[in-house]
């Protein structure tokens, strides 16, 4: 009851203030609009579309993805879809062959690039669907993902299954520090 009161109050204030002098708003708060054939405003320009998926579904369709790709690599390694863990985003001991269909799985998803880091770009298409097209949320994402690939470098890791759970521990790790859920 008190914020209606206040926005009439402040409507009435305007309406006042409208009648007593020609009130404009600045131009930079209106919409974009187009004319028609006589100069009048007609429809507001559109825009740009966005996914606007509830982050569940997104979340989803990316879970339904890793899980198909949990197969596929896991017959790739030879290990069967029973030894893999259900959520191998949090595994912290596994076995040569479930590193390696980490690799594979994160090459796939194309995060992990064939020299054994971290691919930005991959990380900066994930970081722009999961965050929601949010420009900083995928700056802060890139920036993270370089830093670890210098990391990465210093370490000289040849074996691109052990990089693979290295990259798979990072990420989970960065996922957590920003509550971030995504199924893996």
């Amino acid at each position: 009851m008190g914020h209606t009161t206040n926005v009439m109050m402040i409507l009435m204030s305007i309406i006042s203030l409208n009648q007593a002098q020609q009130f404009e708003i600045p131009s930079d708060l209106l919409l974009p609009c187009h004319s028609d054939v006589y100069g009048y405003p007609s429809q507001p320009i559109e825009e740009p579309s966005y996914d606007m998926r509830p982050k569940r579904q997104q979340k989803m369709s990316l879970g339904n993805k890793i899980e198909s790709l949990k197969r596929v690599c896991g017959n790739q390694v030879g290990v069967p879809l029973s030894q893999i863990p259900r959520d191998l985003l949090n595994e912290e001991n596994p076995t040569r062959k479930v590193k390696c269909v980490m690799a594979c799985i994160l090459q796939r998803l194309q995060l992990m690039t064939k020299n054994n880091l971290i691919s930005t770009r991959g990380i900066e298409k994930m970081a722009d669907e999961v965050g929601n097209h949010n420009p900083l949320i995928t700056a802060i994402a890139i920036a993270l993902a370089e830093d670890f690939n210098e990391r990465l470098t210093a370490m000289q890791i040849n074996d691109p299954c052990e990089a693979g759970f290295l990259i798979n521990q990072y990420i989970a790790q960065e996922m957590r520090k920003r509550k971030i859920d995504v199924p893996y």
